[in-house]
Parts: C-alpha cells; structure tokens; sequence
C-alpha cells in the first residue's frame, strides 16, 4: 500500500511542472496525469500524484510551494 500513488493536488499546466521539480530535488517520485474540467467555468488542470509513502512530505512541500508562489490550487 506504500507504494500506491495518491494525489495530492490539481495545479495548472506550468505549476504542475515546476512543482514537480521540486518534488524531484526533495527525492519525491511523482505522476502527472491530467485533470479534465467538469464544469464548463473550470480550467483544465494537472493532477500532481506521489506515493503515498511521501505524502505527507509533499502536502508540505506543496504548501510552502503555495505560499512562496501565491498558487490556488484547482477545484475538482
């Protein structure tokens, strides 16, 4: 079960890349899969996936990424 992936955010295109970076300079293995918009009003977005093992760890790394940047992530 450790090494099932689990997502942890939906960021847009450019967001997605960057953070993902980050999470690979932390040792973080993650996926990106892309996030369909439900609504007609909703972007399109990136989902970012970590193992669940790095959970933890990359919600956190996810939040200083959102403060430091000023990132909202997208309603799903």
């Amino acid at each position: 079960m450790e090494n099932r992936y689990v997502t942890i955010a939906s960021l847009n295109k450019s967001d997605a890349g960057l953070f993902s970076k980050q999470l690979e300079n932390k040792d973080i293995n993650c996926v990106l899969t892309e996030a369909k918009a439900v609504k007609a009003n909703e972007q399109d977005g990136i989902r970012i996936k970590v193992q669940n093992r790095d959970r933890k760890i990359a919600i956190q790394e996810l939040e200083d990424y959102k403060k430091t940047y000023g990132i909202k992530e997208f309603e799903h």
